[in-house]
């Protein structure tokens, strides 16, 4: 079910060169990118993923993360195989770290929203590796999803060109992206990618008025000192807004970095203390203090207006997008304010 990719550019001697993310990989007749998914056939890019799902299942919108849009929700999560990043402590690492066969059937994108409607799906979720690489698959499912009435979100790491993430803003409704550290030669070893167009994918996400969410998964020893967080709390207050939901991910010994601890209590409650500095007013995390982080509070009067378990929402308090106790109004997505595709 291969097709011919988007972002690319015919070379001398059918060689092709892809746009897609910053690696700019040019190829020669035969040769696969850096995403091991998007390869040369004969002087044509070939988006070898199209229509392989490597994963698909109904999830919780809050296991994305996202918590402030349509809390409650499920989505079905999708995912093929490769990714245009390397990172060391990937947990989906047997599915974006090689191109291999999938043990699940081919799936067209009519199939994919069919699925979706017939587990009640509430949305579509493009996850587990990074969308932009099977970009085509992801556009065409959400066209349809769309017109199904469906919403559509991904889970990204944001290496990606500028022009890649305009169009998908075009179908996309809301996206949680990766702020994985801050150093930038550090970031480049651990990730197999450079920082800057993260930071401007972030941005740009802003500007296009996506519903975004960011996450950063604590990692010891790479990017837990307080200098670092500090960094990327200020970034994410001065450049995205101190409204701009945080989550902070505990991370375990996976892949490639199987020896080094897992995130420790203290290095929690560190980065969150160090965002509140920030002035973030939103900051989640799972393991922390019995889940008093899972829950959303109105930054006014400090009462719960959400009430979550694990992945899983327990309650809404929210009156119209509002707290119920002073009216401050909470930012997000809620059920009362979505205009989907077939009410525009």
């Amino acid at each position: 079910m291969s097709i011919t990719a988007a972002f690319t550019r015919s070379l001398d001697g059918q060689r092709v060169q892809c746009f897609l993310c910053p690696h700019r990989c040019a190829l020669q007749p035969g040769e696969t990118g850096r995403c091991l998914v998007r390869f040369n056939r004969d002087g044509r890019l070939i988006a070898g993923s199209y229509g392989r799902p490597a994963a698909l299942l109904p999830e919780a919108i809050e296991k994305k993360p996202l918590f402030h849009f349509f809390p409650g929700s499920l989505v079905l999560s999708l995912g093929t195989h490769g990714c245009n990043l390397s990172c060391s402590g990937c947990i989906n690492w047997r599915i974006s770290q090689n191109s291999g066969e999938s043990q699940l059937p081919e799936m067209t994108p009519p199939a994919v929203v069919a699925q979706a409607q017939a587990q009640r799906a509430d949305g579509i979720a493009f996850t587990f590796t990074e969308p932009a690489v099977f970009y085509e698959y992801c556009r065409d499912i959400a066209l349809h999803a769309r017109q199904a009435g469906l919403f559509v979100v991904a889970k990204s790491n944001g290496f990606m060109l500028p022009g890649v993430l305009k169009s998908m803003s075009e179908w996309l409704d809301a996206v949680n992206m990766d702020l994985k550290g801050w150093y930038g030669s550090r970031y480049r070893a651990m990730m197999g990618g450079a920082l800057g167009p993260t930071l401007h994918s972030l941005r740009l996400a802003r500007r296009l008025g996506l519903w975004l969410e960011i996450s950063t998964l604590i990692i010891p020893g790479f990017n837990d000192t307080p200098v670092a967080i500090s960094n990327m709390a200020r970034f994410i207050t001065d450049e995205l807004g101190p409204q701009s939901p945080w989550h902070l991910l505990r991370f375990f010994p996976e892949h490639q970095m199987a020896a080094v601890p897992p995130t420790s209590q203290f290095q929690l409650a560190r980065a969150v203390e160090i965002g509140q500095r920030a002035g973030l007013q939103y900051i989640y995390t799972q393991t922390l203090a019995h889940g008093q982080w899972l829950q959303t509070r109105c930054p006014m009067c400090q009462k719960t207006v959400i009430e979550r378990e694990p992945h899983h929402l327990r309650a809404s308090k929210l009156v119209q997008g509002c707290c119920p106790t002073c009216s401050t109004p909470i930012p997000g997505i809620w059920q009362t304010n979505f205009i989907g595709a077939n009410d525009e």
